[in-house]
């Protein structure tokens, strides 16, 4: 493992809400300074917000406006970090909507952009944007959020299935292409988890799901979290890269 003097700056994308929130949260307790980036405007009411939970906890955390769907904003976004902040060496893909449900063929295509911009197109981005300048600094951790509906497909989720399984294929062969550097490249795939998400679901949907799980019921944020923080900071991560992380109560057996 690299050696590191002064403080690890991570970016956690979509990181004001769920799972990123609790993933700064982790990243933080262990002493990484946290840089949240999302869409709400900077001194906006919901990013102070945020800031301020986190930084009640004993947190180091800033806030920066960024729109992951822009490579432009994205570039600008790193470029801008490390000039204020410092190097980023973590790298967190957390942000991703989900899809209205619905037949493959009831999509349309404004719908299907969006979904797949969102939730696959923004890692291209966010890992052209910073590799480079994690391969310069011959050190780096990324994880990806992709979702146990990366490995199962499932009815009327076809833009959602598409990019989460997109997700996995990137990070494979992303990691590959960088392991002569240090940088190590994974992602995560939890099942249904207790977020405010949840709330443009049907409750249907949301029992349907729940009851997918062998453990029997919804994921918390924090477990999610726990797994992150595992592959962002962990020694035993310097022989682990391109692998899929399942956070799923038991409902992956692969």
């Amino acid at each position: 493992m690299a050696e590191h003097s002064g403080t690890l700056v991570a970016l956690v994308t979509g990181g004001t809400g769920g799972i990123g929130m609790a993933t700064a949260r982790k990243l933080g307790e262990r002493g990484v300074l946290v840089v949240l980036g999302d869409l709400h405007p900077e001194g906006g009411d919901h990013a102070e917000r945020a800031l301020a939970g986190l930084r009640d906890d004993g947190v180091q955390c800033r806030y920066v406006r960024c729109d992951v769907c822009s490579y432009d904003d994205v570039e600008r976004t790193v470029a801008r970090i490390e000039e204020e902040v410092g190097p980023i060496s973590i790298l967190v893909n957390n942000a991703g909507i989900p899809q209205a449900t619905k037949p493959l063929w009831e999509l349309t295509l404004d719908e299907w952009d969006t979904v797949v911009r969102t939730n696959m197109d923004s890692l291209f981005y966010t890992m052209k944007a910073l590799l480079p300048r994690m391969v310069a600094r011959n050190y780096g951790r990324i994880v990806n959020m992709s979702s146990i509906s990366g490995k199962e497909g499932n009815a009327r989720e076809g833009a959602y299935c598409a990019t989460k399984h997109g997700v996995l294929g990137l990070t494979k062969s992303a990691a590959k292409d960088v392991l002569q550097y240090d940088i190590r490249i994974n992602a995560v795939c939890p099942a249904l988890i207790n977020t405010p998400l949840l709330e443009g679901l049907p409750q249907s949907q949301i029992d349907y799901f729940t009851a997918k799980i062998p453990l029997g019921r919804l994921g918390r944020a924090e477990e999610v979290a726990d797994m992150v923080a595992f592959l962002a900071l962990s020694e035993a991560v310097d022989f682990i890269t391109g692998m899929a992380f399942d956070v799923s109560g038991g409902r992956a057996d692969y």
